[in-house]
């Protein structure tokens, strides 16, 4: 995103869900259900005790090949 637009570094320290909040004022397009979700995910994936792989992570509706 900085190299698209510098306004939109992320920011030392900046949680997840402040940054995407911040780029949604330059692209209101962006859906806030969508950001809260991608911010929770972020969150706990951060802090997962044991490695998640993409498996886990796919539905089975979706091809994640």
């Amino acid at each position: 995103m900085a190299r698209i637009n510098p306004e939109l570094a992320r920011q030392a320290g900046e949680s997840t869900l402040a940054y995407l909040t911040r780029v949604r004022t330059k692209m209101p397009s962006l859906p806030i259900p969508l950001i809260q979700k991608i911010a929770y995910m972020h969150e706990a994936a951060r802090f997962r005790p044991q490695v998640c792989s993409t498996a886990i992570l796919c539905l089975s509706s979706v091809n994640c090949g």
